[in-house]
């Protein structure tokens, strides 16, 4: 770990609140997962230095990268804490193969990404989820269903039923949708991609005026967006596509022990 990486560790560490502890730790970068389907997802694995016996896994999906505010938020504070981590980029983002379509597919890749580690010798067979927004919605679609059950999830500012914020009080709510599909088409083009400059904030209002509202993604990320196609054929509250992103429906009592800050 070089100088840098330690300094933004520690800046990382004093912005969360935590205590200042560093413990050593090693990082082996893109990782190959294979999903059921032959798509490969890849990942970094975390683990304390000098530490060869299995261990406990904490698992943490995102589709916003794995080296950077990802990693350095989730990852990179329990690595410093001695948890072995594997943060892993959903399928279609930052390497993973596949087409990111938001919330249809999490559920059997995030089911086949638990069996993974349970299966190699570094893991003792528990494991563990954490993350916030998107980050918390692929533990929803994970926690009632794995088995055996995870060892705990935190899952933070998310909910069950992920998908209804883009609609509130049954109409679909463009500006938010349309700014999350500009951040996910633009956040691969380079380190400050996602940053919504002047020019980008001057793209989002024209496609905030598309016609047809079908092509506006092309305004928003400068190119098609596949769940902005998604969400514009199937718009209608309680449409069945969006029904394998509902998990207030699962049961409840399958959940392992839960940390949780706001979204329950």
């Amino acid at each position: 770990m070089n100088r840098l990486a330690r300094i933004a560790g520690l800046a990382a560490d004093r912005m969360l609140g935590l205590p200042l502890r560093a413990v050593p730790y090693l990082v082996r970068r893109d990782v190959a997962v294979p999903m059921p389907d032959g798509v490969v997802l890849l990942g970094d694995h975390y683990r304390p230095a000098g530490d060869d016996r299995p261990l406990p896994v904490v698992l943490i999906r995102s589709p916003y990268g794995r080296a950077g505010i990802a990693g350095l938020v989730y990852a990179a504070p329990l690595a410093r804490r001695g948890f072995q981590v594997f943060i892993q980029s959903t399928r279609g983002t930052f390497g993973s193969g596949g087409l990111f379509r938001p919330f249809t597919s999490e559920r059997e890749d995030g089911l086949a990404t638990v069996a993974w580690p349970r299966d190699q010798p570094w893991c003792d067979g528990r494991v563990s989820m954490a993350g916030a927004s998107y980050l918390g919605h692929t533990q929803w679609a994970v926690a009632p269903y794995a088995e055996p059950p995870l060892a705990s999830v935190s899952m933070n500012v998310t909910a069950a039923n992920f998908s209804a914020a883009f609609h509130q009080h049954g109409a679909p709510s463009l500006k938010n949708v349309l700014n999350w599909i500009g951040l996910i088409g633009r956040q691969e083009r380079g380190p400050f991609g996602a940053i919504p400059g002047p020019r980008q904030m001057a793209r989002m209002r024209r496609a905030l005026r598309k016609v047809p509202l079908q092509a506006a993604d092309v305004d928003a990320a400068g190119a098609p967006v596949a769940f902005w196609r998604d969400f514009t054929g199937h718009a209608e509250p309680g449409d069945e596509f969006w029904a394998g992103a509902d998990h207030d429906r699962a049961d409840l009592t399958r959940l392992p022990p839960v940390s949780m800050v706001t979204g329950w």
